[in-house]
């Protein structure tokens, strides 16, 4: 965790997995409803804990040079975020996507960079996968910029992996939406 610490200049969040991070980031920076890009070759279960934080899924046309989304087919007015995939290290051209919230996969991208600039450096959040790097461990990191978000998310984390304890929602799921962050 503190490599990527020194290397995105981030806050990061220590998680049991990198797909809890990306629930986490979509449910802090987005709001039900909210139309989502991305790669149609995600995992399955990125499309599920898309739909379980509420968001829509909109399936993004692929680059034949990298399998990332090609952003100079994508119409980016008709969606609200973008979730980037970064296929095997490659990155997704994450500058493109100003403007909305981006929240970066970097599961497969630890030490890769665009134009000098580690990935994970772009969006509002990055989620790095430990696991699928020798010797990184396991788990997942997200990095954030903010240290109020970082204290947000950690209590957001905390409430979710606390074994028994239906928090404030009363045993709902999923829990309410947080206020939103942008």
């Amino acid at each position: 965790m503190k490599h990527i610490a020194e290397r995105t200049g981030r806050h990061c969040l220590s998680l049991p997995s990198n797909r809890l991070g990306l629930y986490l980031a979509l449910r802090h920076w987005c709001l039900p409803g909210q139309r989502l890009l991305m790669s149609p070759i995600s995992a399955d279960e990125i499309l599920f804990l898309v739909l379980a934080a509420g968001l829509r899924p909109v399936i993004a046309p692929l680059s034949p040079r990298d399998g990332n989304i090609d952003v100079s087919r994508v119409d980016l007015g008709t969606v609200d975020a973008v979730l980037t995939t970064n296929l095997y290290g490659l990155p997704d051209d994450a500058p493109a996507f100003a403007g909305k919230i981006l929240i970066e996969d970097v599961a497969h991208a630890m030490e890769s960079d665009l134009g000098g600039r580690p990935l994970g450096t772009f969006g509002h959040a990055s989620v790095f996968s430990l696991s699928k790097h020798p010797s990184a461990g396991s788990g997942g990191v997200l990095a954030v910029e903010d240290e109020s978000d970082l204290r947000a998310l950690t209590r957001a984390r905390d409430e979710l992996l606390t074994r028994g304890s239906p928090g404030p929602t009363g045993g709902a799921w999923p829990p309410p939406w947080p206020a939103r962050r942008r």
